[in-house]
């Protein structure tokens, strides 16, 4: 069950840039993502289009670049639509791993994994909870963020994986490392 805190949020033209950071090995990898505006709108919801890149690693190990597309429903704050690329560090363009999902009937999501030289997964989830992906996890907590003590329980789906995540809001105003900036900090 989540507590969110809704705030005026419209769909519009905007890029935000993330750190990722993962207890004491600090700052393991970015991610950008852009908005576009309203992409349509039906049955009073607004759709909008999320564009995404992210890369990282751990000490230079396990490098990994994602580029992300996700149709996201600014009333059942989720993604509708997606196309996640994965590329290993050394992979070339065109041996990335392709996800395109999308949710279908109510409480099923559907997913076809793309694998050169191999042929297409096609998986069919019915999670207990409505399932997005990062990026519409983001954009979700962009619309509803936790209040403040209150958590937020959403599970997220990357490429194959289902993990539940759990996260709360802990400060409003938390010191960025290595800046003069404020964030709001939320720990999952």
């Amino acid at each position: 069950a989540s507590s969110v805190r809704s705030r005026p949020w419209f769909p519009r033209a905007e890029a935000a840039r993330y750190d990722i950071r993962y207890g004491l090995f600090g700052s393991i990898g970015q991610l950008e993502v852009r908005t576009g505006g309203v992409v349509t709108v039906t049955d009073g919801r607004s759709i909008i289009k999320l564009r995404g890149s992210g890369h990282g690693s751990i000490f230079g190990l396990g490098s990994m670049d994602r580029r992300f597309e996700a149709d996201f429903d600014t009333v059942a704050l989720e993604s509708r639509r997606w196309v996640d690329t994965r590329r290993s560090g050394g992979e070339r363009a065109d041996q990335a791993t392709v996800d395109r999902g999308e949710h279908g009937r109510p409480g099923e999501t559907r997913v076809r994994r793309h694998k050169p030289g191999r042929a297409d997964e096609l998986r069919a989830l019915a999670p207990l909870i409505a399932a997005t992906i990062a990026l519409g996890l983001l954009s979700r907590w962009r619309r509803a963020l936790p209040a403040l003590g209150e958590e937020d329980v959403v599970q997220i789906l990357d490429g194959l994986a289902l993990w539940r995540v759990r996260a709360a809001t802990v400060s409003l105003h938390d010191a960025v490392p290595e800046s003069d900036r404020f964030a709001v900090r939320l720990e999952a």
